[in-house]
């Protein structure tokens, strides 16, 4: 990534010729020359929240000193109890007293572990020893001690901003109330992986109800035709706005030909990766870990809890939704992901991450989902998934709707795709009831939309508003972002995001830090605030791969 350091900032602007259209905010050009700041720099810190039962939160954030008993600190028997807290919010997020918890930590992982489980002072531990392993990113811990009266006890702790751990120091969430779960409805523990191959398994145990499928992870990648197929895409140019809507046009019939189509008549039995006759899509191992891993019927994860959006006008008024996510990878993406896992038949022992960098034309999906029902989309595509309500792990069979598709391309051939992202540009789609193309985007395309063209295609993702294209860091008014006619961007300073996302970051910004110790949020706004982490770019901008090593960085067998 030493090529970073030969764009300057001139280069950075070379898109500025694009004019920015009126619904994009746009940040002051001082954004671009943030310092940079990672996790390493926080102090470290236990942080355990619990919600009474209007959803108001109880923060305790604990020092280190704190925790050794300084001060007024904690006893042996006050350490125990808070251990058990932490076991159990990262378990089953509901406490022995019925009331919705979790925990997470700020700091660097190894750091938090050494000050804090490296002192062994605690009640009822055998041997007085709490083991723990560190994920080489700093953002999850994994722990595991034996209670004398409990037993072996083992779980996972993730830094407080890694996206998978989210929580409000105020609500659960600010227009959330009610949300009280009587103790009977704690939810079971969720299996860990024990070997190699568990890594390409799921623990949920749901049983599918009728018409509906059981998730199954496709990792026989020893089967892939590897195609060498000339990309529809190929040589577009991606900083002009009609080229670009054209290539996020294309890429999303690339993905829903002989996928979205599948079954007409059950949306549940489309999208299954090993159904596709046109091409090969695969998905990513490791991510079954946790009250966060894939649930038993589509393989989704559960992601960032749905909040308004202030810029997208569908989603400014949500009632409260868990949101989930699938992504699959094509067969490029999947020869990459063979390099580092082998294949279910034949797993490595040992994940080799250094073989993470995705090939030329990988092109990666993501469909997300909520539980959330409010009328702008009630007519949303729908599946049935085992899923959980917001702030909480008990999962149960419900409808979800389909809000948000983000598309990832590596394509060295695209005009305007940066070395310095590794030539990685993202598209981004959310359902707009309001969306009409022949209305909006005609003219500007100068052609019929591609996926029209799709037979059975299901009415519903007609509605899939495509946003833009991103091909870089910086905001809009560099011409990094394309936004569309009549479209919204939900991220920082009016950049590429969806909905469903982080609102203070981007798709490019957020994935670029995978594998690194920068924050999540804001991710990286700039190249420059990406150069000091240029050597450790190793998971190439994939947030999976990202969450698989973490995963299996932080495994016990048991």
């Amino acid at each position: 990534m030493n090529k970073i350091r030969s764009l300057g900032s001139s280069v950075l602007l070379i898109f500025s010729s694009i004019s920015c259209q009126q619904n994009r905010l746009i940040f002051d050009s001082t954004e671009s020359f943030r310092s940079p700041a990672g996790i390493e720099k926080e102090t470290p810190a236990l942080v355990y929240v619990s919600y009474d039962k209007m959803g108001v939160a109880k923060k305790d954030q604990i020092s280190a000193d704190r925790w050794k008993g300084d001060d007024g600190g904690f006893s042996s028997g006050g350490r125990e109890d808070l251990l058990l807290k932490f076991y159990y919010s990262n378990t089953r997020g509901v406490s022995l007293k019925g009331l919705r918890h979790t925990s997470c930590f700020y700091g660097n992982a190894g750091d938090v572990a050494r000050e804090f489980f490296e002192f062994q002072n605690i009640r009822n531990i055998l041997n007085e020893k709490v083991e723990f392993k560190v994920s080489s990113d700093g953002r999850m811990i994994g722990i595991a001690f034996n209670h004398d009266k409990k037993g072996r006890m083992t779980f996972r702790m993730s830094h407080c901003n890694s996206g998978k751990s989210n929580f409000s120091e105020s609500k659960i969430s600010e227009w959330v109330t009610g949300l009280y779960f009587p103790r009977k409805s704690l939810t079971p523990k969720r299996a860990v992986a024990s070997s190699a191959e568990a890594g390409f398994s799921i623990s949920d145990n749901a049983q599918a109800g009728k018409g509906l499928p059981l998730f199954e992870l496709r990792a026989d990648f020893d089967k892939n035709p590897k195609s060498q197929e000339v990309k529809p895409w190929a040589g577009l140019d991606l900083r002009d706005q009609q080229q670009a809507l054209k290539f996020a046009l294309l890429v999303q019939k690339y993905f829903y030909e002989n996928m979205a189509n599948q079954n007409p008549a059950n949306p549940d039995l489309n999208f299954i990766a090993q159904n596709n006759k046109n091409r090969y899509w695969c998905h990513m191992p490791w991510l079954h870990i946790g009250i966060s891993g894939r649930e038993a019927i589509h393989g989704m994860t559960k992601e960032r809890d749905l909040v308004p959006s202030v810029s997208i006008p569908v989603y400014k008024n949500p009632s409260p939704g868990s949101n989930w996510g699938v992504a699959y990878f094509n067969g490029e993406g999947c020869s990459s992901i063979q390099n580092v896992f082998g294949t279910a038949s034949n797993p490595k022992q040992v994940p080799d991450f250094n073989r993470a960098e995705f090939k030329d034309g990988t092109v990666i999906t993501k469909m997300l989902f909520t539980t959330s029902d409010f009328p702008e989309i009630k007519d949303a595509y729908k599946w049935k998934a085992n899923v959980s309500d917001p702030g909480g792990t008990e999962r149960r069979i419900q409808t979800v709707r389909h809000i948000q598709m983000d598309i990832a391309v590596k394509d060295l051939s695209l005009k305007g795709a940066l070395p310095a992202l590794n030539y990685w540009v993202m598209s981004g789609f959310y359902y707009d009831p309001t969306y009409d193309f022949e209305k909006e985007l005609r003219q500007l395309l100068g052609e019929e939309n591609p996926i029209k063209g799709i037979k059975n295609l299901p009415k519903e993702l007609l509605k899939m508003r495509p946003i833009g294209v991103q091909t870089g860091l910086d905001s809009p008014s560099t011409g990094e972002t394309v936004v569309f006619p009549g479209s919204f961007a939900n991220g920082a300073g009016g950049r590429l995001n969806g909905p469903a996302d982080n609102p203070k970051t981007s798709c490019l910004g957020c994935h670029g830090v995978a594998g690194t110790t920068a924050r999540m949020i804001p991710g990286f706004l700039s190249v420059r605030m990406l150069e000091p982490y240029e050597k450790n770019l190793t998971l190439d901008f994939n947030q999976q791969f990202a969450l698989a090593k973490e995963n299996y960085e932080t495994n016990f067998e048991d």
